[in-house]
């Protein structure tokens, strides 16, 4: 599949629902500080190997150049994952997403556009992309 020719939702997606599996909780390792936060899967407890999520905000400030006079909020969250490697090395993959909105963006539209991108990041049109590094 090519990403000309893969199927994204950008429109009307109530809910983005991935199948199969086991629903865990994450619990924060700290307190937030300076807009930042991290967090683990509570079944995970060897720091080694666990699935670490970084969450951080960044608010608007005043910037009179910018539209509307502020410049854009941002949440992000980057998910790490350690895997060993066939060769027996250890590395950390991760993903991460960051939502830049202006700062009168309803609730509404800011919601369906994050169902959007779990369309892209679920579809597996997008495997290719994902998996091969390829932009046909």
């Amino acid at each position: 599949m090519t990403i000309e020719a893969s199927s994204i939702i950008p429109d009307g997606t109530t809910f983005v629902a991935p199948t199969g599996g086991t629903a865990v909780a994450i619990s924060l390792l700290g307190a937030a500080s300076g807009g930042k936060v991290t967090a683990k899967y509570d079944t995970e407890y060897d720091f080694l190997t666990r699935t670490l999520f970084d969450f951080s905000v960044k608010d608007p400030v005043q910037l009179d150049s910018a539209p509307g006079g502020y410049t854009q909020a941002r949440e992000t969250v980057v998910i790490k994952r350690p895997i060993t490697l066939t060769n027996g090395n250890r590395t950390v993959n991760t993903i991460t997403i960051t939502v830049s909105r202006d700062p009168e963006t309803s609730a509404a539209d800011l919601k369906a556009f994050r169902l959007e991108a779990g369309t892209i990041l679920g579809a597996s049109s997008m495997d290719d992309f994902f998996l091969s590094h390829d932009l046909r």
